[in-house]
C-alpha cells in the first residue's frame, strides 16, 4: 500500500506594527521607502506596479495611492497601521 508523504502547512502570520505619519496622507511608494522595506524609489515603484503590495487587504498597483490613516500596508511579510499625527491650532 502506498502512503502519501504528510504535508507540512506553515502559517505565518504577519505581525503588524504602528507607523506616525505627519500630516493626513503619504503617498504608498514614499512610505514603502521611509519604511526601510525597499531602499529606492525606483524600486518601492517596481515592487507596487509587480503587485507585491496590499492596501487594506487588496492589491495596490497605483504607486502614488493616498495612504491615510487607519490604512494597514502590506509587504514582503511586514505590516504596518498608518496613524496620522494631525497638528492642531492652537488660538
Amino acid at each position: 500500500m502506498h502512503q502519501e508523504p504528510a504535508v507540512v502547512v506553515r502559517v505565518f502570520q504577519s505581525k503588524m506594527t504602528k507607523y506616525e505619519i505627519q500630516g493626513e496622507v503619504i503617498q504608498l511608494n514614499q512610505l514603502l521607502k521611509f519604511l526601510g522595506w525597499v531602499e529606492s524609489g525606483s524600486q518601492a515603484n517596481e515592487s507596487i506596479s509587480e503587485g507585491l503590495v496590499t492596501v487594506n487587504g487588496q492589491i495596490e498597483l497605483r504607486k502614488r495611492n493616498k495612504i491615510l490613516n487607519g490604512f494597514i500596508i502590506e509587504f514582503d511579510g511586514q505590516k504596518v497601521q498608518i496613524v496620522a499625527k494631525i497638528p492642531t491650532q492652537t488660538d
